[in-house]
């Protein structure tokens, strides 16, 4: 019974790459099939759909039914008093099934009554149950038990803050990474998961922050997520496809989509010339998102704020203005604020780009624009532009930058960032902070005056 589940799953994913190939489903669609496919073989193994005292879950990927051919099919048997033992052997025996077709899975086995312990002290196991979805077993056994609800969130949201700290060392982690982990990637599907996570634990009882402040911002980047809930799913299809394509692609490391990769699919008629501008767009819409909605509960423990990307890591505060939407609304009014709290090492804070995304496009901006890159701190001022997107409104012309590659793998980032950094490295000599190579100071400093100009040619250096 075992060996024909594995089987049929085996059938049905080489039936959804066929999918892919063809492009006849999308990457959502392809999503949903492996994990029906993954839930059916376990049933279908264990030989039970109902039963008292214990059941599995799908959690991870599996229970949020984003399954790619590289995904680990995760599940979780929970029982209460009595272990079930033919179940747990039988779960066991399928594991090793799907190990010798190279299929890594896993049915972890827990107590309920020792689960809230586990829970309380670790962070993968409890991101890992929000995503639980019941597949077989007794539907009234509860998966996620009582904890301290809002201690464990605060806690939680420090966790997810952390890791942005451990992947700035990681060039293909980085929002604009030419080589990016689909996966693990700022602005990538586990970034697009903790979304899920964050809402997710917004309708807990009690699990917002204390602070009334706190509550308020919360609350507001909860419905400006909800409102962007269209650009979120056109996100997960974007990260999805991706993923599923990269399978395709024979001797390719299973998450990062490299050059390589991308000329193979190319070639192969499966990608187009505008994949990597829609995951670079799709990348930056998750990682907005997420750090929408984690800011208001780290800073329930005053800790430094981590907005998007480098800049803000090394500055740790964030300007908050009292009215972002008067800000957002004018441009001249959101650069001169933005190049004012650069000049103070700061980054603007997240309602700045919540209300400057949602803000309809102005022009009459170049005054103000200009008067940014003379003033001290213009190469942080360009960097949150970028990763906001808001740089492209008042540079229309980078637009065309937008998830361009560099051919050579000297580059780590894609075009637009690389600008970025090098206007930023300009800034940073003319404000006295940077360091240039031996017999360029003299050229460099002699053009002070025209720090604008050194500026604009910088960033837009790649557009002939």
């Amino acid at each position: 019974m075992i060996l024909e589940a594995v089987e049929g799953l085996v059938a049905a994913r080489e039936n959804a790459k066929g999918l892919v190939r063809s492009g006849a489903a999308s990457g959502v669609r392809i999503a949903a099939l492996l994990s029906d496919a993954a839930d059916a073989c376990l049933v279908s193994a264990i030989g039970v759909r109902q039963a008292m005292g214990w059941a599995i879950f799908a959690v991870g990927s599996t229970g949020r039914r984003d399954l790619s051919f590289s995904s680990d099919l995760d599940y979780v048997l929970a029982y209460h008093r009595h272990e079930p033992t033919r179940i747990v052997e039988a779960t066991a025996e399928l594991v090793r099934a799907l190990w010798d077709k190279r299929i890594r899975a896993s049915v972890a086995v827990y107590d309920l009554d020792h689960l809230p312990e586990l829970l309380g002290k670790d962070d993968k196991v409890f991101a890992s149950l929000l995503d639980q979805r019941f597949v077989a077993g007794d539907p009234d056994v509860v998966l996620m038990p009582r904890i301290r609800v809002r201690d464990r969130v605060v806690s939680f949201a420090l966790f997810l803050a952390d890791q942005d700290r451990e992947r700035q060392l990681q060039p293909n982690l980085d929002l604009f990474a030419a080589e990016p982990d689909i996966k693990s990637c700022m602005g990538g599907l586990r970034d697009l998961a903790s979304v899920g996570w964050l809402s997710k634990i917004a309708s807990w009882p009690n699990a917002r922050p204390r602070s009334r402040a706190a509550l308020q911002r919360f609350a507001d980047a909860l419905r400006f997520v909800g409102r962007r809930t269209s650009s979120l799913q056109a996100a997960r299809e974007a990260l999805l496809l991706a993923r599923h394509l990269l399978a395709t692609v024979k001797g390719n490391p299973r998450e990062r989509l490299t050059r390589d990769a991308i000329a193979s699919l190319q070639a192969d008629g499966l990608a187009g010339p505008h994949m990597q501008r829609r995951l670079e767009l799709a990348r930056m819409e998750v990682a907005l998102q997420r750090a929408l909605l984690l800011a208001p509960l780290v800073e329930t423990r005053h800790q430094p704020v981590r907005f998007l990307g480098e800049e803000a890591v090394r500055c740790g505060q964030v300007a908050h203005p009292k009215d972002c939407a008067a800000i957002a609304s004018d441009p001249a009014r959101l650069l001169r604020f933005v190049r004012a709290v650069a000049a103070r090492g700061l980054v603007p804070g997240w309602e700045v780009a919540a209300a400057a995304v949602e803000a309809a496009p102005r022009p009459g901006a170049s005054e103000a624009f200009t008067e940014l890159l003379c003033a001290p701190g213009a190469g942080r001022s360009l960097t949150w532009l970028l990763e906001t997107g808001l740089l492209w409104r008042f540079l229309p012309p980078l637009r065309r930058l937008l998830g361009v590659v560099p051919g050579d793998e000297v580059h780590a980032f894609t075009v637009g960032r690389h600008s970025t950094l090098v206007a930023e490295f300009i800034s940073e000599a003319l404000d006295g902070h940077g360091h240039l190579p031996a017999g360029a100071e003299a050229a460099m400093y002699s053009c002070r005056r025209q720090k604008d100009v050194l500026l604009l040619a910088a960033l837009m250096h790649d557009l002939g």
